[in-house]
């Protein structure tokens, strides 16, 4: 007796010779589904840096080059409007950008001691989410340039704080030793004022617990921001002068500045490490030590090792030097005229080819 099913028993069961092959199609497809999942999550790690080339590295070992912009809007409202669209950041890929320098302004965040803006932090987690829909890495950048209106600079530090640093003697305050207030000319004057260099001196040396305040900043970042794939750093502070050089001459030495910052800079690394353990630090000498060359050992950043390295053996897989080069020829050089060609050559040259090479032999030094 021949044995038969009937169409809706085939219907129901299939062919049976094809039965293993549909079976395997299927287990090749949640294979394949399960691999890109994982090839996804991996390339969404936190950038690295490599122990022997220096290079930033993704989780898979491929090295990450990136071309960005600086995006710091020092007034209100503290941000960038146009960042609030996404289709702002696709242009940006479009022309080969992949990260961005984003302030994330002290002033705006806390306008009082004990207030917090939190539609402020809502709007900054949308412009690094924009950026995160087209693959554009971002740096948080705590961006000063003077501290303060007090120091004749745009604020960046919150009012409450400048009111936590003991001013110094009237004769001694805001503008001596210069006659006149120099920042509506020449606004980088502001920093050879005696009570610039007294309220930066105090904040290094944690007079009245000022690091406090700074470790509150960092937690707010890192509790909101850190887990998100495409924030590639922490920007500790811009541009960092040395302190009071008026009590102490030496600081105006690269090497000695650097040293006094470093105490600093590991109290923040700390801070940070305590909510997040992966994101890049971004860390600065004062700008001018890039250009000073090694003395007995130390280089021209005064940082004989990365910060946070006492308490993380693995801080050289996540510090980056964030050198800012100048030519300060071009201040000579208004920026309407054509720039002379001997300028030119120094500039692009002469001083650029030289500091590539310090800062990479600084690198070396320090890892990183």
């Amino acid at each position: 007796m021949r044995l038969t099913r009937s169409s809706k028993q085939l219907e129901r069961f299939g062919d049976s010779k094809n039965t293993p092959v549909n079976t395997l199609l299927r287990l090749s497809w949640i294979m394949i589904l399960l691999l890109l999942k994982v090839l996804y999550s991996e390339a969404r790690g936190k950038v690295t840096i490599d122990d022997d080339t220096g290079y930033f590295v993704d989780s898979n070992g491929f090295i990450k080059l990136f071309h960005g912009i600086n995006c710091v809007h020092k007034v209100t409202p503290f941000y960038i409007p146009k960042l609030l669209d996404p289709h702002t950041f696709k242009v940006l890929r479009d022309w080969g950008i992949n990260v961005i320098r984003l302030g994330f302004s002290w002033i705006a965040l806390k306008p009082h001691e004990n207030e917090t803006n939190l539609e402020y932090i809502d709007i900054i987690e949308k412009i690094i989410d924009n950026a995160g829909l087209y693959g554009v890495y971002i740096i948080i950048d705590l961006h000063q340039d003077g501290l303060s209106k007090r120091l004749g600079a745009i604020d960046a530090v919150p009012y409450w704080f400048m009111d936590k640093i003991k001013r110094p003697p009237y004769l001694f305050q805001y503008p001596w030793p210069l006659k006149k207030d120099p920042s509506q000319s020449a606004w980088f004057l502001t920093y050879v004022t005696y009570e610039s260099a007294h309220a930066f001196e105090s904040i290094y040396k944690n007079v009245s617990g000022l690091w406090n305040y700074f470790a509150e900043y960092w937690r707010i970042t890192t509790d909101r921001f850190g887990k998100k794939y495409n924030v590639l750093g922490y920007e500790l502070i811009n541009e960092p002068p040395p302190g009071n050089f008026y009590l102490d001459p030496f600081l105006l030495l690269p090497n000695i500045a650097g040293q006094n910052l470093l105490l600093f800079y590991d109290y923040l690394v700390n801070v940070i490490r305590q909510t997040d353990k992966d994101t890049l630090i971004f860390y600065e000498s004062v700008t001018y030590g890039i250009y000073f060359p090694f003395v007995n050992g130390i280089p021209g950043t005064g940082m004989q090792r990365v910060p946070g390295l006492l308490q993380d053996e693995m801080a050289r897989k996540k510090s980056v030097l964030s050198y800012h080069y100048y030519c300060w020829l071009l201040q000579s050089t208004p920026a309407t005229e054509h720039m002379p060609s001997w300028k030119r050559y120094s500039c692009d040259q002469l001083l650029l080819n030289y500091t590539f090479k310090n800062v990479r032999s600084i690198v070396q030094s320090t890892g990183g």
